[in-house]
């Protein structure tokens, strides 16, 4: 199962962390949920460093998905950057709706970082 967490600081919202398998296909054929959570991951990091132009440290492993704005944005920027990850959480819910929390789940608790 992918378990996904959202991260929060002081400020709000700033990231997220998905970890672990979907195991929804064979061994041998593509895995639709993983690759949905992935697809949505990727956009999300695109969206906050191409569009937004944030300093994000991300990693994309097997497995392992992280995302974590460095930058601490204000005002206008900030309430972009919460909408683009809250999308994020939106889709990941989705794809959970749709498959099964035994596939993925999203947790409702952030994890709290620095």
């Amino acid at each position: 199962m992918i378990r996904v967490r959202m991260l929060e600081n002081r400020q709000g919202i700033c990231g997220f962390l998905c970890e672990g398998h979907a195991g929804y296909a064979e061994a041998d054929e593509a895995d639709v949920v993983c690759a949905g959570i992935t697809a949505i991951a990727g956009t999300t990091v695109s969206a906050l460093t191409d569009l937004l132009k944030l300093e994000v440290h991300y990693s994309f492993r097997s497995g392992h998905l992280e995302c974590r704005v460095e930058d601490k944005p204000e005002g206008t920027k900030h309430a972009q950057m919460e909408l683009i990850l809250e999308t994020f959480r939106i889709g990941c819910s989705q794809i959970e709706y749709s498959y099964g929390s035994q596939y993925v789940h999203v947790e409702d608790d952030a994890l709290q970082v620095s």
